[in-house]
């Protein structure tokens, strides 16, 4: 049996903290990070600090897939993701962490889980590429299987949702029913509500309000991806003399330490290190852990 036949999510699930999820964008629009880490020298380092700060898994993408985003070609996601290919390499044996890839591309999935990259991120569920289902089943890779409607170009224009919670739970399941009928095991899957994607400011507030529901609906392993994201801003009011960019981010790390008292699996943060010691702080002043 093959290490990637093996692993599991539970095997790799932490009992005293989420699993977190560093953020790597070699991108040059994506909304946060956006034209930072294009060149070899800025990836390794970021890939250094990611790694230092206690990220478990170290999620690298080569598309955007902000509102309005236009899709990427394989040639160039592959452009852009070969420097960081080079770190995996000088890393493999002495990081204890996990890679993701983050792509809807099923080519670019394929390539990487060549090249030491273990777990699947795809943002569209795999709705977007027909082929994704079976890279995954084929290599035993783990995945993380997203709620999208339509494609980062529209997918604002599809926030009409009778009920935001039992409409994303009903199409998540869906999605996981295809991706096991692909011969996908179950205990390779992982689900994301997909917080900024085809939904409102009000929607993102509701699904982090009951992400322990929709845990229990799915029966799934639950990744949260919300750092940074625009909804926060909707949220936040102006302080004299601090940063709106601050103001974000602190507000990432206390709706991180919300999900994790209500029981998310993992987070993607793009400051992994701050996540953790806010969970840590919590768990120090909470009756429930």
């Amino acid at each position: 049996m093959t290490m990637a036949e093996s692993l599991t999510w539970q095997k790799l699930l932490l009992k005293d903290r989420p699993l977190i999820f560093g953020v790597l964008n070699c991108t040059p629009d994506s909304f946060s990070d956006g034209g930072q880490y294009l060149k070899e020298k800025a990836i390794f380092e970021k890939l250094e600090l990611l790694v230092s700060n206690g990220a478990d898994v170290i999620d690298i993408g080569a598309e955007s897939t902000r509102p309005g985003a236009k899709e990427i070609s394989y040639e160039d996601q592959m452009k852009r993701l070969r420097p960081a290919f080079k770190y995996l390499e000088n890393i493999s044996t002495s990081y204890n962490g996990n890679f993701s890839i983050d792509t809807r591309n099923s080519n670019v999935a394929k390539e990487c889980l060549s090249s030491g990259i273990n777990i699947i991120n795809d943002v569209s569920g795999g709705n977007h590429d027909e082929k994704m289902f079976e890279v995954i089943s084929n290599s035993k890779s783990l995945c993380v299987l997203m709620h999208m409607r339509g494609n980062p170009k529209i997918m604002q224009t599809l926030t009409k949702y009778e009920n935001i919670v039992d409409d994303v739970c009903e199409e998540l399941n869906v999605t996981i029913d295809y991706a096991i009928k692909a011969g996908i095991h179950e205990s390779k899957i992982m689900v994301d509500p997909g917080i900024g994607f085809a939904k409102t400011p009000q929607d993102c507030i509701n699904i982090i309000k009951n992400i322990d529901v929709i845990k229990n609906r799915l029966g799934f392993p639950v990744l949260v991806g919300l750092s940074r994201k625009s909804f926060i801003s909707k949220y936040i009011i102006s302080i004299r003399n601090m940063d709106e960019s601050d103001m974000v981010e602190w507000a990432t790390h206390y709706m991180s330490i919300y999900l994790y008292e209500h029981g998310v699996d993992a987070l993607r943060v793009h400051e992994p290190g701050f996540t953790i010691n806010a969970i840590r702080f919590a768990k120090n002043f909470s009756d429930k852990w």
